[in-house]
C-alpha cells in the first residue's frame, strides 16, 4: 500500500515535467527544423553556386568572420557539441543567449563557405539552451541543468526524425560510460512532440538522408564483416582523436602569437578552396551524400572517407563552427560502402549501416543511441549488423572519445544506494526513521549574496562544502567541488546554482527521504520556524544514518543512533 501512495503523490510531478518537456519539444522543433532547412539550403553554397574567383574570396571572408564570431563567444571553440558538454558539466548548465546567437551565425557562415560541419550538434546545443531558458521562466524545476537535456533530445528528434534515438541520447551522451535516467519519461515526451512538429508541420524533404537496406538472412559472413568494421571504426576514431589533438596544438601555438592569429582561419579557407577543385562532394554538411555512396568507385569512397574526416576536424579546430555528428555519420557510411566495394559484397547496404553505428558508437560513446539510430533510419534489417559493429567499437574504445568535456562515468550512485537501503530495511528500522529529527544531521553551509561571481564565492566559502544563495523566496545551492571546476568561466554564482527544496528543521528523516529518492534532490535546504536557512541536508549524510539504522535495528548490532 505504501508504494501505491508514494506513486500517487509523485506522479503529479512527473506529469508536470513531461508536459513541460513536450512544450520544450515543440519550441525546439520549430527553431531547429527552420534552422536546419536554412542550413541545408546554404550548405556549400559559395563554392557550388558562385564563379571561381568570387567564391574563393568569399570563402576566405566567411571563414574569417566565423572565426571572429567563435572567438567573440565565451566558449572560443567551434564544436557546438563540445560546447554543450562543457555547459552541461562545467558551467552549471548556464549559457548566454549571446553565445547561442554567435554560434548559430558562425555555423551558417561556415557551412555556406563549404566547411565540413553538420546541423545535428547545433540542434542539440540550441535545444538544451531553449529548455534551460524555459525552465528559468517556469521556476518549478529543481535540477534545471539535468532536466534541460530534454531540449537536446528534442533537437536530435526533430533533425533526424528519430524520437527513440533522441531519447537514448539523453541517457548516454553526457558520459563516456554511464547512463543518466532521471528524466527518461520527459525526454520521451520532448522527443515525440519534436518529431511530430518536424514531420507533420514542416513535412518536405528529410534533413539528413539515409538508406534502407534490403532484408536478408543474417549469416556468419555478415556477422564477421560487421565485427571487422567495428574494429576498423575504432582505428578511425583513434586517428581522428590524434589529428584533433595535434591541430589544437597548432591553433593554440598560432593564437599565442598575436601577429599570426589570422593564419588559423586562412589555413582553413585555403583547405576548403583546394578541396573544391578535387573533391567538392565533401564540402558543406553533405546531408544528401549517404544514399549516393553505394554507387561510387573504390577510389572516390577512399577519398571521401579520408578527406571528409580531415576536413571536419580542420573546420572545427581552425575557425569554423557547427556539429560533428553528420560528418561522422558520412565517414561511417563511407567506411561500410568502401569495405563492401573492396570485397565486392552484395550486402554492402547492410555494411553501410554497420559503419555508421560503429563509428558513431566509438567517437561519442553512445552504444544504445547507435543501435536505435540504425533501427529508426535503416529499418530492422540493419539492426543486427549495426549492433555487432557498435558493440565491438564501444568495447575496444571504452574510455576514449572525441569530446574532451565528456566525463568517464555518471553520477547518482549515492541516491541509488539510499534506494537499496530503503528497499531492504526492516519494519523496525522504518519506524525508527520516523523518530530521527533532521536537526541531528544538518550540515553547515556558506550562505552568500546572489551578486557574487565564482571567484568571490570560492574565496568566501573555501572552508565549506555547501554554498547556499538566497534571493527572496528562491533558494539555490552549489557544492564547492562543482564550483572549483568552473573557475575558468566568469559567471555569476546565482545563475549557475540549482534551486533546491526546503524543509523545516522540526521534520523527521522519513519525511525527507521521499524528496531524495523520488524527487532526485541530493541536497535540501533546512530552515527554522522563521523561514531562515540554517544549513542543508546532504544525501551522503542521510546514507550514513540509514546504514547505521539497518545495522542496529535490522541486523541486531548494538549501536546508539539517536542522540
Amino acid at each position: 500500500m505504501k508504494d501505491i501512495s508514494v506513486s500517487i503523490r509523485w506522479c503529479g510531478r512527473l506529469i508536470t515535467e513531461s508536459l513541460l518537456a513536450a512544450i520544450i519539444g515543440v519550441l525546439t522543433s520549430i527553431l531547429v527544423t527552420s534552422y536546419g532547412l536554412i542550413f541545408n539550403y546554404l550548405s556549400s553554397y559559395v563554392p557550388d553556386k558562385l564563379p571561381r574567383g568570387l567564391a574563393e574570396v568569399l570563402i576566405v571572408i566567411l571563414i574569417t568572420l566565423s572565426y571572429a564570431l567563435v572567438r567573440s563567444s565565451s566558449y572560443r571553440g567551434g564544436s557546438v557539441l563540445e560546447n554543450f558538454l562543457l555547459t552541461y558539466h562545467f558551467r552549471g548548465g548556464y549559457v548566454y543567449l549571446r553565445d547561442l546567437a554567435l554560434l548559430l551565425m558562425a555555423s551558417l557562415l561556415t557551412v555556406t563557405a563549404g566547411g565540413s560541419v553538420g546541423v545535428v550538434g547545433v540542434a542539440i546545443f540550441a535545444g538544451y539552451i531553449i529548455a534551460k531558458k524555459v525552465c528559468d521562466l517556469v521556476g518549478s524545476i529543481y535540477n534545471k541543468r539535468y532536466f534541460s537535456i530534454v531540449g537536446a533530445v528534442a533537437g536530435i528528434s526533430a533533425i533526424l526524425k528519430a524520437p527513440l534515438t533522441g531519447m537514448a541520447f539523453s541517457l548516454e551522451m553526457p558520459f563516456k560510460r554511464g547512463i543518466e535516467v532521471s528524466y527518461l519519461v520527459p525526454s520521451l515526451a520532448a522527443a515525440i512532440s519534436a518529431y511530430a512538429i518536424s514531420k507533420y508541420l514542416f513535412g518536405g524533404p528529410e534533413l539528413l538522408l539515409f538508406i534502407k537496406p534490403e532484408s536478408r538472412i543474417i549469416d556468419i559472413p555478415i556477422i564477421l564483416h560487421s565485427v571487422i568494421i567495428g574494429v576498423i571504426s575504432v582505428g578511425i576514431m583513434y586517428a581522428m582523436y590524434i589529428v584533433k589533438v595535434k591541430l589544437r596544438e597548432v591553433r593554440v601555438f598560432l593564437e599565442k602569437r598575436g601577429n599570426y592569429v589570422l593564419l588559423t582561419p586562412l589555413l582553413l579557407a585555403l583547405t576548403i578552396i583546394a578541396t573544391s577543385y578535387f573533391l567538392p562532394e565533401i564540402l558543406g554538411s553533405g546531408y544528401f551524400l549517404i544514399p549516393k555512396l553505394l554507387s561510387l568507385s573504390f577510389k572516390t569512397l577512399t577519398m571521401i572517407l579520408i578527406f571528409k574526416l580531415l576536413l571536419t576536424i580542420l573546420t572545427l579546430e581552425l575557425g569554423g563552427a557547427g556539429g560533428v555528428f553528420v560528418p561522422q555519420l558520412i565517414v561511417g557510411a563511407a567506411l561500410g560502402a568502401l569495405y563492401g566495394r573492396a570485397l565486392s559484397l552484395e550486402y554492402a547496404d547492410l555494411l553501410v549501416m554497420a559503419g555508421i553505428a560503429g563509428l558513431f558508437s566509438a567517437t561519442n560513446k553512445v552504444l544504445l543511441t547507435s543501435l536505435l539510430l540504425a533501427a529508426e533510419v535503416g529499418g530492422l534489417p540493419a539492426v543486427i549488423p549495426a549492433s555487432i559493429s557498435a558493440v565491438i567499437a564501444y568495447i575496444l574504445s571504452l574510455y576514449t572519445s572525441l569530446h574532451a568535456s565528456q566525463p568517464p562515468s555518471g553520477h547518482g550512485t549515492i541516491r541509488a544506494r539510499i534506494s537499496r537501503l530503503i528497499t531492504a530495511i526492516c519494519d523496525e528500522g522504518l519506524n525508527t526513521l520516523s523518530s530521527i529529527s533532521i536537526k541531528n544531521i544538518v550540515s553547515k553551509a556558506c550562505i552568500i549574496d546572489s551578486d557574487l561571481d565564482i571567484s568571490e564565492a570560492l574565496l568566501k566559502c573555501r572552508n565549506y562544502r555547501h554554498i547556499i544563495i538566497v534571493k527572496g523566496n528562491d533558494i539555490k545551492h552549489i557544492n564547492i567541488e562543482s564550483l572549483a571546476i568552473m573557475t575558468k568561466h566568469d559567471l555569476n554564482i546565482y545563475k549557475i546554482a540549482e534551486r533546491i527544496p526546503k524543509v523545516n528543521e522540526n521534520e523527521y528523516l522519513s519525511k525527507i527521504l521521499e524528496e531524495i529518492i523520488y524527487g532526485g534532490n541530493e541536497v535540501l535546504a533546512v530552515t527554522n520556524d522563521e523561514g531562515r536557512v540554517i544549513g542543508v541536508i546532504d544525501s551522503s549524510d542521510v546514507e550514513k544514518v540509514l546504514r547505521r539504522v539497518v545495522i542496529s535495528k535490522c541486523v541486531g548490532a548494538s549501536e546508539e543512533l539517536l542522540t
